[in-house]
């Protein structure tokens, strides 16, 4: 048995199939139970803080685990137990098994706060006829208020799901596109937002942007005030947790690469399609393509696929598609024809 798995045992974090396995391995053998409870000691002795023992009875403790860990079979252990009194070991006893039954509760409690009640009904499980469907087109944003009073600003090729009204212990909506949400404060009942990717997001009440759009490779969520939860969807299993985010970060969960947090997030840049503003920095050639599709409708045939290597840098507000193709040609030498909403690069 290996010896992270034993501590991970002794932390309290193995699931049930692991869980039955070290217990098992545990009582096969009298030297696996002597290796266990040698690991066992150490680890806590190595937890306990100064605070819950006089330094007489922590030297007492590191004398009791080093003469455990010295022991490597039975009756070798050479601690002169007469020279310890019996009342200080058992307040140093007491003070360790207290001390972890402290350790296992506060993991716990840490756990429990990022876990999804599991009496929560979820969006999917209530029927249509009671839900509201809202799509913003290509081109197209809109405001919706939802029954809580909570505000959603949708961009372009947005699509918002969501119920006649909140029941349970939580609010459930979904999403899948790119939406900001002022979450109205309700501390006992999170709302839960589903996306189309494999992104959850679990929030009381603060303000966030989310961005998941089917059509690409990851999912971004940046935070401007309060807290939120990021959680992944795990196949017929509960939610994952991720990550804890403060005002001013972002994270991003990524398909093909290990996912990302950004302490200092660039929220003005993140928001920006609120407030009409269309920023590229650096952006392949590809993404200002999307974007360009969803902000005015476009459809783009490409003549020339070595357009790709192209990168683009510049911000717009208001400006006509026309505008927009005129500068990106001035910029990078592509060339362009325009059909009322049909361009073709080349």
């Amino acid at each position: 048995m290996k010896k992270r798995t034993l501590i991970e045992y002794l932390q309290g974090v193995t699931e049930s199939p692991v869980t039955e396995q070290v217990e098992a391995w545990i009582m096969q053998d009298t030297a696996h139970l002597e290796y266990f409870t040698r690991l066992r000691d150490t680890y806590v002795s190595s937890i306990m803080p100064n605070q819950l023992a006089t330094d007489g009875q922590m030297e007492i403790a590191r004398k009791i685990m080093s003469g455990s860990a010295a022991a490597g079979t039975a009756g070798r252990c050479h601690i002169k137990w007469h020279y310890i009194s019996v009342s200080v070991a058992a307040a140093v006893l007491v003070a360790l098994v207290m001390n972890l039954h402290y350790m296992h509760k506060l993991r716990r409690e840490n756990m429990e706060e990022h876990v999804l009640p599991l009496e929560r009904i979820a969006l999917n499980h209530i029927p249509a006829a009671y839900t509201h469907t809202i799509y913003t087109n290509k081109g197209a944003k809109s405001e919706i208020v939802l029954p809580d009073g909570s505000k959603v600003k949708l961009n372009s090729d947005t699509k918002l799901i969501f119920p006649d009204k909140f029941i349970g212990p939580t609010r459930e909506v979904y999403v899948t596109g790119e939406a900001f949400f002022d979450v109205k404060a309700n501390v006992d009942t999170p709302m839960i937002v589903n996306t189309g990717k494999d992104m959850m997001i679990k929030v009381m009440g603060t303000k966030f942007n989310i961005r998941a759009y089917e059509n690409e490779s990851s999912a971004k969520a940046t935070l401007y005030n309060g807290k939120i939860d990021v959680l992944k969807k795990v196949a017929d299993g509960e939610p994952q947790f991720m990550a804890s985010m403060k005002p001013n970060e972002s994270y991003e969960l990524r398909e093909l690469k290990a996912p990302l947090k950004v302490l200092k997030a660039d929220t003005l840049k993140s928001s920006a399609w609120t407030r009409g503003d269309l920023i590229f920095e650096l952006t392949p050639l590809e993404g200002v393509l999307k974007e360009l599709e969803r902000w005015h409708g476009a459809d783009f045939t490409i003549e020339n696929k070595e357009i790709f290597k192209h990168s683009f840098s510049a911000n717009f507000r208001q400006e006509s598609l026309t505008q927009i193709l005129e500068v990106l040609k001035f910029c990078t030498g592509i060339d362009y024809t325009i059909d009322g909403n049909n361009v073709r690069l080349k």
